[in-house]
């Protein structure tokens, strides 16, 4: 998809795969208790948005193919990394 809203599409996906992730790192020390019935369960709050990184992954793996998807996988690892950095620079 070569074309100016398939591109369009493709940005949004990506911002909303990135944000994802980078929610997902934020997060993570925050915990909800899943009681089921005879099983307690503490999980991370960062397991909410996780799947959506996934969808998004596929979506666009499926639409855009596979060089597409590497490239948003690496973009997201990086904006991962950078907010680490501003992290433990802030702290």
């Amino acid at each position: 998809m070569t074309d100016p809203k398939g591109q369009r599409i493709l940005q949004i996906l990506s911002a909303i795969f990135i944000a994802s992730l980078v929610a997902c790192n934020l997060i993570f020390q925050k915990f909800f208790i899943l009681d089921a019935h005879y099983t307690v369960f503490v999980l991370s709050v960062g397991i909410l948005p996780y799947p959506i990184t996934f969808l998004i992954t596929d979506v666009i793996s499926e639409i855009y193919g596979k060089e597409k998807a590497n490239k948003l996988v690496l973009s997201g690892f990086f904006a991962s990394i950078f907010t680490v950095f501003v992290l433990m620079i802030a702290d």
